[in-house]
């Protein structure tokens, strides 16, 4: 028996003939409202309020029609126990910190003859754009490194005996020590262009009017404890000299890196060396205005050595007075009722 062919009432074809009807009418109404809104957008200028809300109610309707036939891009699944990232931001942009080149020319050539007038002004740690730059001068040297409690910078060589860096620091270190490294060793000790001058104004003043009365305090080698650093104080009265170095045992008698500053128009040349004391010999290295070098004795030397040498000692006295008597009675006494002696001394010997 042949079986009977489906009806058009079938529920297989009624069921496939809904959907068709049914998007035949949405595009029937979409139509509708389209024309809807261009008529009305033709009646108002194109900026006015009207014209925009009949634009964005089309377009919201048209958006939420056609949100449910949108299927949303898979994501890929979180680390479990991983916590969200919320306001993270591109690193910001930090313009880098000035090439640092180093000392200046002008500066580096006084320096190697010698010239020099303020070196203090040029070598130790100086703030700069970008940080602190760091300068040493050490002839001879391999490597020069710098240490505090919480940095280990190790600086460039420039040559010439020339050590620099650019390190970025917000301020200069109040205390920083230099490892310079030599052939076959490592010197530790403090960087003596980080110190101010050891001598005072009212010194200085008394010398410039020529009426100090304790030159040999003032002047000379005088151990001290300076900044909290103990030391020797090196100061020498040199008005004509284009410049004045410090030689002897403690540098190989070789003054290249260790040029004094001139304080002022006073002609002294003053110089703080850390951990020198006494013992030590030494001498001034004088460019003359000529440009030649010469050394010198120090005149105001506490001690020398026996001739025929002729090196300056650091010295101080640690001899206690007893004649607090004596010189009680000294005051009472007439002068010109007292003994006298006279003495003679020959300056060329």
């Amino acid at each position: 028996m042949t079986p009977r062919p489906p009806s058009d009432d079938s529920p297989k074809k009624n069921g496939a003939k809904k959907p068709a009807a049914a998007k035949k009418a949405a595009v029937k109404k979409a139509t509708v409202e389209k024309a809807a809104v261009k008529k009305v957008a033709a009646q108002k200028p194109a900026g006015s309020k009207a014209a925009k809300e009949a634009k964005v109610s089309t377009v919201s309707k048209v958006s939420k029609k056609g949100a449910a036939a949108r299927v949303p891009e898979p994501r890929a699944a979180e680390p479990k126990g991983a916590e969200p990232v919320v306001g993270v931001s591109e690193p910001a942009v930090v313009d880098s910190a000035p090439v640092f080149a180093g000392v200046d020319p002008g500066d580096r050539e006084r320096l190697l003859s010698g010239t020099h007038h303020d070196p203090h002004g040029v070598l130790g740690a100086h703030p700069v754009p970008g940080g602190v730059a760091f300068l040493a001068f050490r002839p001879y040297a391999l490597g020069v490194t710098v240490v505090t409690d919480d940095l280990r910078a190790e600086l460039h060589d420039d040559g010439d005996g020339f050590f620099s860096a650019l390190v970025p620091l917000r301020a200069v270190p109040e205390a920083y020590r230099l490892l310079v490294a030599y052939e076959g060793t490592v010197q530790d000790t403090e960087d003596a262009y980080r110190f101010l001058p050891a001598l005072g104004e009212f010194d200085l003043h008394l010398l410039g009017e020529g009426r100090h009365e304790e030159l040999w305090r003032a002047l000379g080698a005088e151990p001290m404890v300076h900044q909290g650093v103990t030391g020797t104080r090196f100061t020498v009265w040199a008005p004509n000299a284009r410049g004045v170095r410090l030689a002897g045992t403690f540098n190989f008698w070789d003054g290249t890196g260790f040029p004094m500053r001139s304080l002022g128009s006073s002609g002294v040349w003053e110089l703080f060396l850390p951990a020198i004391g006494e013992g030590e010999l030494y001498k001034f290295e004088i460019t003359r205005p000529d440009g030649s070098r010469t050394l010198r004795a120090d005149p105001m030397a506490r001690r020398t050595e026996v001739p025929p040498r002729t090196s300056s000692i650091v010295h101080a006295s640690h001899h206690v007075w007893t004649d607090e008597e004596w010189m009680a009675g000294r005051g009472a006494r007439p002068v010109h009722e007292a003994p006298l002696s006279v003495y003679e001394v020959h300056l060329p010997s």
